[in-house]
């Protein structure tokens, strides 16, 4: 055979073995759709700055499973031994940080499933997926609760044309842990999940956005019993339609996942 015949044929069938291989992994998760839960809180410092701490998990779902894939920093320290012998940082190469995912899934409607701390685990552990994704969701809920309490100013703005609509409440400031404004960002086209609060809407309206604002309080403002300064700080919830994220990863733990159920029996 032709010596570029053969090359030909080569170059041929690795074109259309990855084609095939990206239309199965496509096909196989062309019902799966992602939202991203984004969930910040801020606590003030005596210092006037703010820790933040964002937790922003991935939950990936289809009519048969529901699949959280949360990010966590791995910081790799480089070490060196010193003249005692003992492990020092080394300051010539210093820390690395990149991101690692965990990952948690199960059969839709079950509360029960399966958690991964990382997609090249051979074994899962059982965890209750279900309870961990309404915690993602419902901590809006933990100041929407409130909303109505005496003499609370609320302000309903609406857009009618894109079926939004955004309550700004200005709370009644009994103490320092109580806001002083808080914004409730809602839509008429649900996604699949939204923000949980107690009461369904009349208006059939979906929390998908709360931002909510602590101001400065000065540490002389004995009305509101403050024990220290506060500078001005927030904590804000938001869920974003996003793209599946890593496919070729979510196709090798379903499978895992899978294989796992059989062992189980179920």
């Amino acid at each position: 055979m032709n010596f570029f015949l053969k090359i030909a044929l080569i170059v041929l069938f690795f074109i259309v073995y990855i084609g095939f291989n990206s239309f199965t992994l496509n096909s196989d998760l062309e019902d799966f759709k992602a939202i991203r839960i984004t969930n910040t809180w801020q606590i003030p410092q005596k210092t006037g700055d703010h820790l933040t701490f964002t937790r922003s998990p991935d939950l990936i779902y289809s009519n048969d499973y529901e699949i959280i894939r949360e990010p966590y920093p791995i910081t790799n320290t480089y070490v060196k031994i010193n003249q005692l012998g003992l492990e020092v940082p080394d300051d010539k190469r210093p820390s690395t940080l990149k991101i690692g995912y965990s990952f948690f899934i199960c059969k839709k409607g079950e509360k029960y499933g399966m958690s991964y701390t990382s997609i090249s685990d051979s074994v899962g552990k059982i965890y209750a997926v279900d309870s961990l994704i309404k915690d993602f969701l419902h901590f809006p809920s933990l100041f929407y609760i409130g909303r109505g309490k005496e003499k609370d100013s609320i302000k309903i703005i609406r857009n009618n044309r894109n079926a939004y609509l955004t309550e700004v409440i200005t709370n009644r400031k009994l103490s320092e842990t109580d806001p002083d404004s808080s914004y409730f960002f809602f839509r008429k086209k649900p996604l699949d999940y939204s923000f949980l609060i107690k009461d369904k809407r009349a208006d059939n309206m979906y929390l998908y956005k709360a931002i909510i604002i602590y101001n400065h309080i000065p540490k002389a403002d004995n009305i509101n019993n403050v024990s220290e300064e506060k500078t001005k700080f927030r904590q804000s919830f938001e869920i974003q339609e996003v793209d599946v994220p890593d496919r070729k990863g979510i196709k090798i733990l379903i499978d895992k996942f899978k294989r796992s159920s059989v062992k189980n029996g179920k």
